[in-house]
């Protein structure tokens, strides 16, 4: 018997790029599912694709963890293409990564204490970001780690090209803008696209749960969407940012 496929919200998040906005907006509701892309399964915690059709919710607002191509054509086999909306969310690299520097630098993430890599001189990442006192250094781990050995922003350019090119609804959700505005129409806005086959959530639940409605930053926010996008980029840094990754930085956010 074949099984019925999901309608859903398919929220499309990498690390430090709107994760605890979902966790915010939804808090584990009943149509709230998360997961984790296949090949890093072994490295960060999430559950595989495979185990939607044993819930019974019938639409599905769905975290997408570090979600390569291959593991969205694995969800697509679960979710119904045409009665779903997809949702990209991206943030400048040059801001993403030095995000991702900061909060990896507390130590608060079990993977990044314990995992070891060869690359890192078989040091976890944590280690390695506080191996050094240079601050351009720290942000080329960090390029180097989630940017070239994990190629989460490759993600989101193939992902983009990807979605589009089999039709699917995608819509790209800076999280620059979703921090910061308080325009009231981008959530009416939101509200809207979110709202489909049978569900609906309003502009104010989304509202709140972005920082630029909080009277102060929650604990796992580490602030560095306040800042412009190349704060403390050093010569050094900017340098290996350029080589790297400016494409994708035009691929999204122009020159």
């Amino acid at each position: 018997m074949e099984t019925t496929k999901k309608s859903a919200n398919v929220f499309l998040l990498t690390h430090k790029c709107g994760n605890h906005y979902y966790k915010s907006v939804f808090k584990n509701g009943s149509t709230s599912v998360q997961f984790q892309a296949n090949d890093l399964r072994s490295e960060m915690p999430g559950t595989n694709v495979q185990t939607i059709p044993d819930i019974e919710e019938k639409f599905l607002n769905i975290r997408c963890r570090n979600f390569d191509t291959k593991t969205i054509a694995a969800l697509l086999e679960q979710v119904d293409l045409k009665n779903s909306k997809f949702f990209l969310f991206t943030r400048h690299p040059a801001s993403f990564f030095r995000s991702a520097t900061t909060y990896h630098l507390r130590g608060g993430e079990k993977w990044a204490t314990k995992n070891r890599y060869s690359y890192l001189n078989n040091q976890t990442l944590h280690q390695a970001l506080n191996a050094t006192h240079h601050d351009d250094e720290k942000l080329i781990i960090s390029m180097k780690h989630f940017g070239l050995a994990w190629n989460l922003i490759d993600r989101w350019i193939q992902n983009h090209r990807f979605l589009l090119s089999i039709g699917a609804e995608l819509h790209v959700i800076k999280t620059e803008d979703l921090f910061s505005t308080t325009d009231e129409s981008y959530f009416d806005d939101f509200s809207q696209k979110l709202s489909h086959s049978s569900y609906a959530i309003s502009a104010d639940t989304l509202k709140l749960a972005s920082p630029a409605f909080m009277d102060e930053l929650p604990k796992h926010s580490t602030g560095e969407f306040k800042k412009s996008s190349f704060h403390g980029y050093g010569e050094l840094a900017k340098r290996f940012y350029s080589e790297n990754f400016a494409y994708a930085q035009h691929y999204f956010y122009g020159s």
